[in-house]
C-alpha cells in the first residue's frame, strides 16, 4: 500500500542521494516537486530530474498548501501535488526539512519519516568532493550554528520520525531503508 516517505536531515547528509536511488530500486515511488525561491547550485544545474523548481517567487510559495523557511529560503507544494502521486497508486517521496511541517502531512497521510545522518560532517564533504559536488561551495554556505539549530530540533522531535539512518553513502545505505519502509 502507498504510503509518503518524508526524508529529513541536514545539508549534505544524502537526501537527494536517498531519492535518486529510490527511483532504481522502486517504480512504486514518485518525486514530489516543491517549489523554492532559492536559485540552483552548480551541481544541481546538471540534474534534469531534481526535486526542486527554482527561483518561485516568495508570494506563490506562500499561497501553498505547506511551506516553510529554512535558512534564508522558503519552500513549498500543494496537498494536489501529493495526492495525484497516490491516485496514480504510487508512494510520494520527497524532502522535509522542518518538524512542524512534518507533523502535519503526518497527520493528513500514511507515511513514513526518515532522518538522514552522518558520523562526522568531514565525511560529507569528503564525499560530495568526490563526487565533483562544488564540496567548496557547499562549505562555504554551511553555517554550522544554524545546522546545530537544525539538529537540535530534531532531536527534540526525534518522536516524529519512524527511522533514523546513518549515511555511509553506499548501496548498503539504500537497501537498509528499502528494508526498513517493506517491514
Amino acid at each position: 500500500m502507498p504510503r509518503l516517505i518524508m526524508i529529513s536531515g541536514n545539508s549534505g547528509v544524502g537526501k537527494t542521494y536517498i531519492i535518486n536511488n529510490f527511483n532504481l530500486l522502486s517504480e512504486n515511488v514518485q518525486v514530489v516537486q516543491k517549489k523554492t525561491t532559492r536559485s540552483a547550485r552548480t551541481y544541481e544545474q546538471k540534474d534534469k530530474t531534481a526535486e526542486l523548481i527554482f527561483d518561485t517567487p516568495i508570494d506563490e510559495i506562500q499561497k501553498m498548501d505547506f511551506h516553510y523557511r529554512y535558512r534564508e529560503h522558503s519552500y513549498g507544494f500543494n496537498r494536489s501535488d501529493i495526492d495525484e502521486v497516490f491516485a496514480r497508486g504510487l508512494s510520494p517521496i520527497l524532502v522535509v526539512r522542518r518538524v512542524d511541517c512534518l507533523r502535519q502531512l503526518k497527520s493528513i497521510y500514511r507515511s513514513f519519516s526518515i532522518l538522514v545522518k552522518v558520523e562526522d560532517q568531514c565525511s560529507i564533504y569528503k564525499t560530495l568532493n568526490k563526487y565533483g559536488c562544488c564540496s567548496t561551495e557547499i562549505q562555504q554556505r554551511t553555517n554550522l550554528e544554524y545546522e546545530w539549530e537544525l539538529e537540535k530540533e530534531y532531536e527534540g522531535n526525534i518522536d516524529v520520525f519512524d527511522c533514523i539512518v546513518y549515511n555511509s553513502y553506499s548501496n548498503r545505505f539504500i537497501l537498509d531503508i528499502n528494508n526498513k519502509l517493506n517491514s
